[in-house]
């Protein structure tokens, strides 16, 4: 339940007679036999099985936009720890991303929009907000993304910020 597909499945739903926009989901998510049955007449959405780790980032690279999902829930008020964000942002994509405004990584970085979560038309509007901006604006966001992983996230800026925090305590 944690990633809200059925939120998103509902504003493919919503779209579904919009030629230009078309969705995929990628896994096998215990929801997943649900969600294809409740979008069987939609016409503009893919279910595509589970792929391997080094798969992620040519499949990413055919899509414009990626979405990350959350509930509503007081669960989440400390943050999260998706991977998925992190594929998405090395992958240089802007990131819809669906939550209840937790500081996490699209909002710390600026590489996409957030809406509230827990709403398809929520979805929709952020969708058109994208769809909306230039290829150039779009771009930009996924390099917010890019370079904040790089900067923040890597093997050597942690690393270094351990041997801080260890030669803190010794």
């Amino acid at each position: 339940m944690a990633n809200a597909l059925e939120f998103f499945v509902e504003a493919a739903g919503i779209m579904k007679t919009n030629g230009r926009f078309y969705f995929v989901i990628i896994g096998e998510g215990y929801l997943k036999e649900s969600l294809i049955k409740s979008s069987e007449s939609f016409g503009n959405i893919l279910f595509l099985p589970k792929v391997r780790k080094n798969q992620v980032a040519a499949y990413l690279q055919k899509f414009d936009v990626c979405f990350v999902g959350r509930n509503d829930s007081p669960l989440f008020k400390h943050g999260v720890s998706a991977n998925k964000y992190f594929d998405y942002m090395l992958a240089g994509k802007p990131i819809l991303d669906s939550n209840n405004l937790i500081k996490d990584p699209v909002e710390l970085s600026g590489c996409g929009i957030i809406v509230e979560p827990d709403s398809a038309v929520a979805i929709v509007k952020g969708i058109y907000d994208l769809f909306n901006m230039t290829y150039e604006q779009r771009h930009q966001m996924g390099l917010f993304g890019y370079n904040y992983v790089k900067n923040n996230h890597s093997i050597e800026h942690l690393s270094n910020k351990y041997i801080k925090l260890f030669k803190l305590y010794n």
